[in-house]
């Protein structure tokens, strides 16, 4: 399923940039493309953490049943990061943290660029903590883990990418005009 989205990401980014080269080539908009790259990768990251760890027809109890049980369901901060961190092995640990906030940071910088001009960082920083709590309850009725950490490491990742965002607008004239419409 991974494969066949991530073909599709790249079959998608090819026929916007002719499709922008096209319609307007004397007016190309980076924005224009990165806001298609953006969606592409949204899009693709939404299908990947939804996507059910059971055979389809072989969906768990339903999530009335796993909320009563706590089945596959953690509700403690920093109960998985530190069971991690003591009993997983580097490479697993490593990649459950540093996944989960890396995976995120492209969506904080989205966030920034993609948002009306004068929208403040601490809005950008709300819509990055929603959109793991929106993740993370779909989760739950998909028969997929739910955990509070993954809400903290993807907001940590998202926050990183919304400072990077408004760091390089500061800086470069070129990143700022992709935060101005």
């Amino acid at each position: 399923m991974v494969f066949q989205t991530l073909k599709f990401a790249v079959i998608f980014i090819v026929v916007m940039i002719i499709y922008l080269f096209i319609k307007r080539p004397e007016h190309f908009r980076w924005r224009d493309f990165l806001s298609c790259v953006w969606w592409v990768y949204v899009i693709t990251l939404l299908l990947m953490v939804f996507q059910s760890d059971q055979p389809i027809g072989e969906l768990p109890v339903s999530f009335r049943e796993r909320i009563a049980s706590g089945d596959s369901i953690n509700l403690i901060p920093f109960r998985t990061i530190i069971n991690f961190i003591r009993y997983g092995g580097y490479d697993d640990t490593m990649v459950n943290i540093l996944g989960n906030i890396l995976i995120f940071i492209p969506f904080g910088i989205g966030v920034v660029y993609l948002s009306n001009r004068g929208v403040s960082v601490k809005r950008n920083l709300i819509f990055c903590l929603l959109f793991p709590l929106f993740i993370e309850t779909v989760q739950l009725f998909v028969g997929r883990n739910v955990d509070v950490d993954d809400v903290i490491l993807n907001f940590i990742g998202g926050a990183i990418g919304v400072y990077i965002a408004c760091g390089l607008a500061k800086i470069s004239p070129f990143f700022r005009q992709l935060t101005q419409k």
